[in-house]
């Protein structure tokens, strides 16, 4: 592991941001490589299939005080748990010799075993990513508001895909099943023309969030959505599914 070393605290008002972040985590796999900097936190997985890519940075500013480098491997399913245990302020240390994280608060200690874990470094080149177009909606709209609409499609009517068609200032989001069509326009930002289509599953598990989500595409690149807070920033990327 690189001899990694991890010891920090976490307020109690940021332990539920960490809840937040691993309950989404844990939906991509349930094993995850947490790596460590002088800059925060970095979690990076995919989904068995390879269809959807996960890219979390959380701020060293999160954690109240954070000495740590390298990486280590943990079950986040586990993680979760433990975290969700804590009462006030979280501590967290890493024991080199035992392969062990140690998790406490004032009057509660768990130790988690860690490991290495076999498994792909993924880029997420900045470059590129920064060329990518933001869907704008106009008058009111949210990406927020794009996300639901799909979300009420699979739960209501058993959409398994769901297809974006950007036509200049307009973007219209449509499904088929056995039983209907459906298609929803809205007016955005003008924009180049493009079209994709996505398996509904990995946007329904988007979790709801009062923070800004943006919706950005690229041509022959994956859809991002990026959720940012304070402390961190979530972004999602899922692959658009094979056409014939």
């Amino acid at each position: 592991m690189n001899d990694p070393e991890f010891r920090a605290r976490l307020s109690a008002a940021n332990r539920s941001e960490l809840l937040y972040l691993l309950s989404y985590i844990k939906k991509f796999n349930e094993q995850v490589v947490l790596s460590f900097s002088d800059d925060g936190l970095r979690i990076q997985v995919a989904d068995p299939a390879h269809v959807a890519m996960l890219n979390v940075c959380v701020s060293r500013n999160f954690f109240t005080t954070l000495v740590a480098h390298g990486e280590i491997g943990v079950n986040v399913g586990l993680f979760h748990k433990i975290i969700g245990m804590m009462d006030g302020d979280t501590l967290f240390e890493y024991d080199a010799q035992k392969a062990k994280l140690r998790v406490s608060d004032a009057d509660t200690v768990f130790e988690m075993a860690c490991f290495v874990l076999d498994c792909e470094n993924f880029e997420f080149p900045e470059e590129e990513i920064a060329q990518m177009n933001p869907i704008e909606l106009l008058f009111g709209g949210s990406s927020q508001l794009l996300i639901d609409t799909v979300k009420q499609w699979a739960g209501k009517f058993g959409a398994d895909s769901v297809r974006f068609d950007i036509e200049d200032d307009r973007l219209t989001l449509s499904a088929e099943t056995i039983e209907t069509t459906i298609q929803k326009t809205v007016s955005i930002m003008g924009s180049k023309n493009w079209a994709g289509k996505f398996n509904t599953r990995y946007l329904t598990q988007l979790q709801k969030t009062d923070n800004d989500l943006v919706l950005s595409w690229r041509h022959d690149f994956p859809l991002m959505i990026e959720e940012r807070a304070p402390f961190f920033v979530i972004q999602t990327f899922i692959a658009p599914m094979m056409t014939d």
